[in-house]
C-alpha cells in the first residue's frame, strides 16, 4: 500500500516579560548559591486569561499561597514573584499556563512572565530588550556597552531599536558579564535609574528547557526582523497552523466516513456462518475501505501541495523583505 510520510513546522511563541530595572536588585558577592528560580509576572489582562487558573496552577506547584496570584492581580500588584523552587518544578508549572491558560500560545501583551534565577544557578544568561524609546536613550551608548561585553556585533542595537525591531536579544554570556552590563547601561544609559516605560531588559536564564530553548530561538529569530520580515513570518506560522488543521481535518473525514462502513460491516460479518458470505463482506469492506483511502491520500496530497508552494511563496518574499 502506498505511504505518504507527512511533515509540518512547529514555531512557539511565548511572551516576553517586563521588566523593572530601577528596582532590580544585583547579585551581591558572597551570596549563598542556590539551585532555585521564580517565576515573575508582570502582566496580566483578566478579560483574556483567568487569574484564578494561574493561581492555581502556582498554588499546585507549590509556588505560592492559594490565592496569593488572584489578590496581586485585583490590586493591581504587579510584578508578581512566586516562591523559589527547582528550575523543572518553573518549566512544568509555566508549560502548564502556557497550555491550560493560553491555550498553547500566550499573547505577550495579555499575559508577560519569565524564569528569573540567582547568578549561583544561572551560569550563563542572555540580556532581551522589550522596550527602548531612543527619544529618551541613546542606543548607541547601549550599543557600545553591549559590544564592549562582548554581547553583540557592533551596532546590531543600533540598527535593531531605529527599525523597531524588538525584542532584541544579546548573544549568551557569563552571569557576572550579563549582571556588570545591566549595571553599566543603568549608570551610563539612564543616570542611575532607568524609566521601565521607556527602558526595560529582561535577564533571561539560558537553559536546556524545551519551553526556554524554543522561546529563546523564536526571539532571536524576530529580534533581526524588519517589519516587512515580521508580517510575513506570521503569513507563515497560519500557513503552518492552517496546514496542520487540514492534515486533521482529512483524517477526521476519513475515520468518520469508515466508522458506520465498519459498523456495518461487523454486523452483517458476524450474523452469518456462511463462510462464502464471509469472504464476499470482507471483500466489499475492503474495497471501500480503498477508496475512502485513496480519497484520504488524494485530499492530503493536495493539502501539501498547496502547504509547500505556500511556503516557497512566503519564503521568497521573506528573502525580499531583507532587501527593504
Amino acid at each position: 500500500m502506498k505511504k505518504i510520510y507527512l511533515s509540518s513546522f512547529l514555531i512557539v511563541a511565548l511572551g516576553l516579560v517586563g521588566w523593572q530595572l530601577g528596582h532590580h536588585l544585583l547579585p551581591t558577592a558572597g551570596a549563598a548559591p542556590s539551585p532555585s528560580c521564580t517565576i515573575m509576572i508582570t502582566n496580566i489582562d483578566p478579560k483574556q486569561y483567568s487569574p484564578d487558573r494561574v493561581d492555581t496552577i502556582l498554588y499546585d506547584s507549590g509556588l505560592i499561597t492559594k490565592g496569593a496570584f488572584v489578590v496581586a492581580s485585583k490590586n493591581g500588584a504587579l510584578p508578581f514573584q512566586t516562591q523559589a523552587a527547582a528550575q523543572t518544578t518553573i518549566d512544568s508549572a509555566i508549560s502548564q499556563i502556557i497550555k491550560e491558560v493560553c491555550g498553547g500560545n500566550c499573547n505577550p501583551n495579555a499575559l508577560t512572565m519569565d524564569i528569573h534565577c540567582p547568578s549561583s544557578s544561572c551560569p550563563t544568561s542572555v540580556l532581551s530588550f522589550t522596550v527602548f524609546d531612543p527619544k529618551q536613550y541613546n542606543p548607541d551608548t547601549v550599543d557600545t556597552i553591549l559590544y564592549d561585553f562582548g554581547l553583540i556585533t557592533k551596532g546590531a542595537f543600533v540598527v535593531a531599536s531605529k527599525n523597531g525591531a524588538l525584542p532584541f536579544q544579546t548573544q549568551a554570556a557569563a552571569q557576572t558579564t550579563i549582571d556588570s552590563a545591566i549595571s553599566q547601561i543603568i549608570e551610563e544609559v539612564c543616570g542611575g535609574k532607568c524609566n521601565s516605560q521607556a527602558l526595560q531588559i529582561v535577564p533571561q536564564c539560558v537553559t536546556e528547557s524545551p519551553v526556554n530553548v524554543a522561546r529563546q530561538a523564536y526571539e532571536q529569530r524576530l529580534s533581526n526582523m524588519n517589519d516587512c520580515q515580521k508580517e510575513v513570518f506570521q503569513a507563515m506560522q497560519t500557513n503552518n497552523e492552517q496546514y496542520l488543521a487540514n492534515v486533521k481535518k482529512n483524517n477526521q473525514q476519513y475515520y468518520s466516513a469508515m466508522a458506520p462502513i465498519t459498523a456495518q460491516f461487523r454486523r452483517n460479518y458476524f450474523a452469518t456462518n456462511d463462510s462464502k458470505t464471509k469472504g464476499q463482506l470482507l471483500q466489499n469492506y475492503i474495497q471501500q475501505n480503498q477508496v475512502k483511502r485513496k480519497e484520504l491520500y488524494n485530499s492530503q496530497a493536495k493539502g501539501l501541495s498547496d502547504f509547500l508552494q505556500q511556503s516557497i511563496k512566503l519564503n521568497q518574499e521573506f528573502a525580499a523583505c531583507a532587501k527593504k
